[in-house]
């Protein structure tokens, strides 16, 4: 099949446009507190002079014109915003982003603001909802509009982006797909690479299984016998007639994982089957003919290791046919609410989970070393340890939990707007810290002294003296 052929472009995937190579802004929400399987939604504000965001029966953006403006509304079912919460207006020079003396308030990369000018990444809070603001001048990356709700399909689920320059390489892949090219796939560990390798199987239409090796879990003295197949009695313990890897994937897809790690001799053999397009298992005389697709992934500098003799550069021109890098979880964390939905459906998971924003918030201040494995790995355990489906702080491991340090809690919303100290009083920096922490703790545990206690590993009758001390009332936070 040509890969140039036109094809329907899949869940979060932008369309394409020859545009001029300019920023284009985009707006998106990242994540739904209350909502987490709802995923995200994006919409490009190419066009618009403003954008105003309110709460809404259902998530939707619209737009409103006259012979003077053009807006676009967003409309959000979190119970927190105002009806009319915040704007977000075109300057001269940029985008400025307005409060609309929303009772909850607005807050840019956790400082509550009135009026500020926004840029490329920052961290909008509305209510239970964080959004972000983008411009790109990626080739690819006209975001025209997309809602998560609207549909996910689990099998392409490593083909959805809202990052601008992510989806500007899978429209590429997408090109690619669907030939006999074969892909090799670049990324750090737990990047989500057999997800796009799947979702590659997908798109080629190939009638035959998806099959995936990983060839560092495998020693080194059977992985020929299990990706080429073996004849009863060609060596000990070889008790019957296996196929291997490469003849289970016939009119497939073989995915090679770590393929970095693949032992010379076997890359030998691998070579003559990409080749000659057959397979000759141990013990057998004549070669067996096979019609496979490879798609491989590695995080190792394979060009590294050719120089180092350790990888063959023949089999390397013969598995590279295409090269995809797949970026880090911390590159694309607009991403968060696509992924954070589609890991909880891969796990069938069909309790309502919510997370408390501080949750939400940490989720998005985590570098996430191990990427999308370890994103999969917080929720599986925080899904088991929450109470009443709500997702606290204290559920989180502790390096992810670690991000919402006493420093940035300091700066961070209290999704109050009478939660900075009263005016005239003059508290130390460490006495400003701790009310801070106890706002925003009052806030997402609702009032609850007792809970607040249970988390900061406190007496009850000492979080009510600092209370009173610091001027915090709780009947404020209790909703």
């Amino acid at each position: 099949m040509d890969p140039s052929s036109t094809r329907t472009v899949p869940t979060g995937l932008p369309r394409h446009r020859n545009v001029a190579q300019k920023p284009v802004a985009h707006w998106v929400v990242v994540l739904e507190c209350d909502r987490l399987d709802a995923g995200g939604a994006y919409h490009a504000l190419r066009g618009f002079d403003e954008l105003r965001v309110g709460r809404g029966m259902h998530r939707r953006f619209r737009t409103v014109e006259d012979a003077q403006r053009r807006v676009l509304y967003l409309e959000l079912p979190d119970a927190r915003l105002s009806s009319a919460h915040a704007r977000l207006i075109r300057q001269h020079d940029g985008w400025t982003l307005v409060d609309c003396e929303s009772t909850n308030g607005t807050f840019c990369n956790g400082v509550p603001v009135s009026r500020c000018e926004v840029h490329s990444g920052d961290r909008i809070q509305l209510g239970h909802t964080f959004c972000t603001f983008r411009e790109s001048v990626e080739e690819g990356s006209a975001l025209e509009s997309y809602d998560a709700t609207s549909s996910q399909r689990a099998d392409l689920a490593g083909m959805d982006t809202f990052s601008p320059s992510n989806a500007a390489r899978l429209l590429r892949l997408l090109r690619i797909a669907p030939s006999s090219i074969p892909i090799l796939v670049r990324g750090e560990s737990g990047t989500g690479k057999e997800l796009l390798a799947r979702a590659i199987h997908v798109l080629s239409m190939r009638p035959g299984p998806f099959v995936a090796l990983n060839c560092g879990a495998i020693p080194s003295t059977l992985i020929e016998a299990q990706l080429f197949g073996h004849k009863k009695g060609s060596f000990s313990g070889a008790g019957r007639d296996e196929q291997g890897f490469v003849r289970a994937a016939n009119f497939g897809t073989l995915f090679l994982d770590e393929i970095g790690d693949l032992p010379s001799s076997s890359q030998a053999a691998l070579l003559r089957v990409l080749q000659q397009g057959e397979v000759v298992p141990i013990g057998a005389s004549a070669p067996v003919p096979v019609d496979v697709r490879v798609v491989s992934a590695t995080h190792q500098p394979l060009e590294t290791l050719i120089e180092q003799g350790t990888f063959r550069e023949d089999l390397y021109a013969r598995i590279a046919g295409f090269v995809h890098e797949a970026p880090p979880l911390r590159e694309r964390l607009e991403d968060m609410g696509l992924l954070v939905k589609a890991l909880l459906k891969a796990e069938n998971e069909e309790q309502h989970l919510r997370v408390r924003p501080n949750v939400g918030e940490a989720f998005l201040r985590y570098r996430w070393p191990l990427n999308i494995r370890e994103l999969k790995q917080c929720l599986s355990s925080g899904r088991l340890l929450a109470e009443n489906n709500l997702l606290r702080l204290s559920d989180l491991p502790p390096g992810v939990a670690a991000a919402m340090s006493a420093s940035e809690t300091a700066a961070s919303p209290s999704t109050r707007p009478n939660s900075l100290a009263p005016a005239g009083d003059k508290l130390s920096e460490e006495d400003q810290q701790l009310r801070a922490e106890l706002v925003r703790a009052l806030t997402d545990n609702q009032g609850n002294v007792s809970e607040v206690a249970r988390q900061m590993g406190k007496a009850r009758q000492q979080i009510q003296r600092w209370m009173r001390r610091l001027q915090i009332e709780r009947d404020e936070y209790d909703r």
